[in-house]
């Protein structure tokens, strides 16, 4: 498991100095608690990580703070039963983020603390159904987010064929050969449409099986934008090869606006062998920039 980390004292005296100047725009955070970001996941999926769908079941798990439109770490000690109390017993229900855009809600069910790996992650309904399934994940949260005129959807054949394209390039560019790049597997492929344009958001994983060894997992995540010829082009791309403990795969969670500007920050999962990391990419002077990155749990 990686990932920066804070304290719990330097997080708590964060919290403290922001709460502090907090005004409306925070809205429907209460003085006495912070804003909280949660991804929302269908674990019945079956995946590179869960080729069996073990979990048939719709989870929400904490990933940040949100305090006047800035994300905060989540402490790695943080007290599990204060948390259980102030997010889940106090606030049964948060609103349900989907394409940038507020559209439900998820009511939440048993926290999954106590067990032998160390979470913050509980149980959840989601309304309406069929919100999250899949490969489709979410985001929830007490802070109203700002809504985004983009549209999440599938995409074209044309789309399609120009991201697994380009996936392609960034395994041979790995040092993947060009006869296990042609053999890369789509996990997911999203676009992500505006008035301006639109980007294409994929993972991708090879399983190289070698006789009495881990399945080595060559993995890719990349988000595409057409460029000034209206081809699209890599614009920003994550490559991993491991097995065992040290397998990674990155999937797309959702996008957000928190600051107002009217573009997405794109929200993505990296699971591990037993953990999961999230990262915020924002674009900023024309390139996509990691602007935040935190883990927790693992077993």
């Amino acid at each position: 498991m990686t990932g920066r980390r804070m304290s719990a004292a330097r997080t708590i005296a964060l919290l403290s100095i922001l709460v502090a100047g907090m005004g409306a725009a925070t809205g429907a955070v209460e003085s006495k608690d912070v804003g909280i970001l949660f991804s929302v996941t269908d674990y019945s999926r079956p995946n590179v990580t869960n080729p069996d769908g073990q979990r048939p079941r719709i989870v929400i798990e904490p990933f940040a703070y949100v305090v006047d439109g800035k994300l905060v770490n989540i402490p790695e000690d943080v007290d599990q039963q204060q948390f259980v109390e102030r997010y889940y017993s106090k606030h049964h229900r948060y609103t349900l983020f989907s394409g940038g855009r507020s559209g439900g809600s998820v009511e939440v069910g048993q926290p999954e603390i106590g067990g032998e790996c160390e979470t913050l992650s509980a149980s959840a309904v989601v309304t309406p159904s069929g919100k999250v399934a899949g490969m489709r994940m979410a985001l929830a949260s007490n802070v109203p987010l700002h809504e985004l005129d983009y549209v999440r959807r599938s995409t074209s054949d044309a789309e399609r064929a120009a991201i697994v394209s380009l996936a392609t390039q960034v395994y041979t560019g790995n040092g993947i050969s060009a006869d296990w790049a042609a053999k890369a597997q789509v996990t997911n492929i999203t676009a992500v449409e505006g008035k301006l344009n639109t980007a294409l958001i994929g993972s991708f994983s090879i399983i190289r099986r070698v006789e009495e060894r881990s399945d080595t997992v060559d993995a890719a995540f990349l988000i595409a934008e057409k460029n000034s010829k209206g081809v699209y082009e890599t614009t920003y791309s994550w490559f991993s090869s491991g097995a065992g403990e040290s397998m990674q795969t990155q999937h797309l969670v959702d996008v957000m606006d928190i600051t107002g500007t009217g573009i997405p920050d794109v929200v993505a999962e990296t699971s591990y062998y037993e953990s999961v990391e999230y990262h915020v990419y924002r674009k900023l002077q024309g390139k996509w920039q990691e602007i935040y990155n935190n883990s927790f749990g693992g077993c």
